[in-house]
């Protein structure tokens, strides 16, 4: 199983900081954004990581070698900003159809992934219960299924957001969906979103299901 976080967001929310450094190195609690990502995936046993990044990365990337924790640490370069969907895109030649866990790189959150990595279910989407649930990708579940993904409602559809720690054991389908999207320029809010290629997988009959993330700290602000 391949651990990948994308990390090639420029940070436009956190200027002038991230003129200078890239926003998963900003430390926060005592330690980088990507510190606690690594820290849970350790602990789960993950020794393989993949980081899409952008502008700075490869000091993201010497941080993440500098820790010792993984025996495979992989760079991917995205060289447009065209969304999270497409830097996903981007690892196909790496993981092959091999599971994958997908970690946002400005998310700091706590939970048990051990029950979702070792479960035999196709996706298992990370959700917590929001206020305001238009500025994320949501989900509506019906009897233990997810039946349809949003990414930025404008109007109200569900207040579970995905919080950006997402399971995936068939990639080989995910992959397809998001070729799919890239290849008929299917964009939402200007950029290819990984929330599309999941509803796309849901069309096509894949089960996927969701757990509870109950600590979770966005870093986009």
């Amino acid at each position: 199983m391949w651990a990948v976080i994308p990390v090639a967001g420029s940070g436009t929310r956190l200027r002038p900081h991230t003129y200078t450094s890239p926003k998963p190195l900003f430390s926060v609690a005592g330690q980088p954004i990507i510190g606690h990502i690594l820290d849970q995936l350790v602990s789960l046993g993950i020794r393989q990581i993949i980081l899409v990044v952008g502008k700075m990365g490869e000091h993201i990337v010497e941080y993440v070698q500098h820790r010792g924790d993984f025996a495979a640490v992989v760079s991917v370069e995205q060289k447009e900003p065209l969304g999270i969907g497409h830097a996903i895109s981007l690892v196909r030649s790496v993981v092959h159809d091999d599971p994958i866990l997908v970690v946002y790189g400005d998310t700091i959150f706590q939970a048990d992934l051990h029950p979702v990595v070792n479960s035999v279910e196709e996706g298992i989407l990370g959700i917590k219960q929001v206020d305001d649930p238009h500025h994320f990708g949501v989900v509506v579940e019906e009897n233990g299924r997810v039946t349809r993904l949003v990414e930025k409602p404008e109007g109200f559809v569900s207040d579970r957001a995905i919080v950006g720690v997402n399971f995936l054991r068939d990639s080989g389908w995910l992959f397809k969906c998001l070729d799919k999207l890239i290849a008929e320029d299917r964009r939402t809010w200007g950029e290819f979103q990984l929330t599309d290629a999941l509803q796309l997988m849901v069309e096509q009959g894949a089960h996927l299901t969701t757990f509870p993330v109950e600590e979770w700290f966005d870093c986009g602000t």
